[in-house]
């Protein structure tokens, strides 16, 4: 599911309508959303009960590493394509090639600079030209506008399709090598938990309880 989810979010573009993407978003958060419980119990079930910290604690730190190489990753791929696709993109989008020119010369194909949120964007690639060219430049704005939209959603798309790439990547590797264990029903056993005691009192030298059926008490230095 969420495979298919991020490979229908590859296909968004400037001019998606936003119920098909709020469904491509549900399709992909329906994927993601269970998988991270579920890794955590697998985990969980694979160790002892007494090392239920350590392994998840070892869970969250891989995730965190994880999650910033992959940002960092990710970064660099969406900003190479959206500096190669804003040039095309803004030409396609009826822009005179000699002011696409300019335009990328000018802010050095990152128009990235140009998004903030809460502002228009066309107001301020407008308020970015000279005075003395704003009135010339102004009617062809909001085609510089769609082709910057447009770049920036293939640049997302981009991301998306490596995401797909390493998801069926992890999901083979889970397949092919990931062990089946049967689900722990219970936190574990009374008998078990009296026989982890006994062998750490035994390990720490302070010997077998005298009442099998009360807990030792940790010994304290």
């Amino acid at each position: 599911v969420m495979a298919v989810g991020l490979l229908l979010m590859s296909q968004i573009r400037a001019d998606t309508e936003l119920p098909v993407l709020w469904s491509w978003m549900f399709v992909t958060g329906l994927g993601i959303g269970p998988t991270l419980a579920v890794f955590t119990i697998v985990v969980q079930n694979a160790v002892p009960v007494r090392s239920l910290g350590v392994a998840t604690s070892n869970l969250t730190f891989f995730r965190q590493v994880g999650g910033s190489v992959g940002l960092a990753a990710l970064g660099t791929i969406f900003a190479t394509r959206l500096a190669d696709e804003i040039p095309v993109q803004v030409a396609a989008a009826g822009v005179p090639q000699q002011m696409v020119d300019q335009f990328v010369g000018q802010d050095g194909g990152n128009a990235a600079n140009f998004f903030e949120v809460g502002k228009d964007l066309g107001a301020t690639l407008l308020a970015a030209i000279p005075p003395q060219f704003q009135e010339s430049v102004k009617p062809i704005i909001p085609n510089i506008v769609f082709g910057i939209q447009q770049a920036f959603s293939l640049a997302v798309s981009q991301v998306f399709l490596v995401g797909v790439g390493t998801t069926v990547a992890a999901l083979v590797v889970v397949v092919l090598f990931m062990k089946q264990i049967p689900l722990r029903k219970t936190v574990a056993g009374r008998e078990n938990l009296l026989a982890e005691a006994i062998e750490e009192s035994q390990a720490a030298g302070a010997g077998v309880p005298s009442d099998p059926g009360v807990m030792p008490e940790p010994a304290l230095d």
